[in-house]
């Protein structure tokens, strides 16, 4: 449910509440948003109060009936965060930078057995830097993203960590003639050309990320064909995609227009492991993936938890799937649907609404 005043007072500032809650979730997550233009620059600054809910999607009932969790911390998984968020944007000057943007947050998480930790952090987006290349009206753009911040732990305890992404787009029109030639039986092309579309990211972390972030991380990097919460919390992160978009418009059957989408998704990730409980002390864990999704260089306990260090972990998910899928507008709602084979050789289907990834 979304509400927003975009005249609060009269002035063009802005107001929105968003509430949200899943169909598994015991309660919902809630965001208010205050945004102003002013500061010199057209989006100006905004301030956001949140109450999210991070808990665990599934649940698994024991002998006794008692409900627990498939979480990496299955005894004490994280519930909820509230906090503040101050955003400004570009604070770069447009002439040195197009688009930019610098963002302060206060956070609290807390437990299901009610422990609580406080975060500090900054994160600075540094685009997305777009550009046209001369050559084919080739189109890419860059979009890197840091965060630095501080989490302060029930024992007193400071750990600072660092965070950084960097993601390139492309899209390569294939052909630019508008009368090409039919690109299916029955289906004429359409105004547009077919589109070879990549995107790849590359995520890394420093060893005190709080667990939702990491938790975060893992969802961000979903391989289409595999569940949301497949990969559990990660560290760092190669994902790449490459999709072939052929659009296409069928009059006979007035079906109108839409595009087929070829798809090839892979993933490279290392586990996030050594999370510490909030009185400071450390429990070495490790993920719960399947045994088919990991390539370990030894069968060594010690080795594949791999400490307080990511990168010390000799455990490597990896993930890949192909599919391909159907994108049609209905009544001006973007709707995507794909099929998908992984590479344990599992189909898969996904329904959703949102347009495809572009460079804007």
């Amino acid at each position: 449910m979304d509400f927003e005043n975009r005249n609060l007072f009269g002035g063009g500032e802005a107001i929105s509440v968003a509430v949200k809650r899943g169909a598994r979730d015991p309660e919902p997550s809630v965001q208010i948003k205050f945004q102003d233009d002013k500061f010199g620059n057209p989006h100006g600054y905004s301030l956001e109060a949140f109450q999210d809910y991070i808990g665990p999607e599934k649940y698994s009932s024991d002998k006794d009936g008692e409900q627990n969790t498939n979480d990496i911390d299955t005894d004490n998984p994280l519930l909820t965060r509230r906090g503040l968020t101050f955003r400004l944007s570009t604070p770069i000057p447009q002439s040195i930078l197009q688009r930019s943007g610098i963002s302060a947050s206060l956070e609290r998480t807390n437990t299901r057995k009610g422990e609580t930790e406080s975060i500090a952090s900054t994160t600075v987006q540094l685009g997305p830097y777009a550009k046209d290349l001369p050559s084919g009206n080739l189109r890419h753009s860059i979009l890197t993203t840091i965060t630095t911040g501080t989490r302060l732990l029930q024992s007193s305890m400071m750990k600072p960590y660092l965070a950084g992404t960097i993601l390139a787009r492309q899209i390569i029109p294939l052909v630019n003639n508008r009368n090409s030639s039919p690109v299916l039986q029955g289906m004429s092309s359409s105004s547009s050309s077919p589109l070879l579309a990549f995107r790849h990211s590359l995520t890394t972390s420093s060893p005190n990320l709080p667990r939702h972030e990491a938790n975060a991380a893992g969802v961000s990097s979903r391989v289409r064909g595999y569940s949301s919460g497949s990969n559990g919390p990660i560290s760092s992160s190669i994902v790449g995609t490459t999709e072939l978009r052929v659009p296409f418009t069928v009059n006979k059957l007035k079906i109108g227009s839409g595009s087929l989408v070829l798809f090839a998704d892979w993933l490279l990730a290392l586990p996030k492991t050594g999370f510490e409980s909030y009185s400071g002390s450390t429990s070495s864990t490790t993920s719960s993936l399947p045994s088919e999704n990991k390539v370990t260089s030894s069968s060594s306990t010690d080795e594949l938890r791999g400490g307080d260090n990511p990168l010390s972990s000799s455990t490597i998910i990896k993930k890949a799937s192909i599919g391909m899928g159907l994108r049609k507008d209905f009544q001006g709602i973007p709707i995507k649907y794909d099929l998908s084979l992984t590479m344990d050789g599992k189909v898969g289907a996904f329904f959703g609404m949102g347009k495809d990834f572009d460079v804007l």
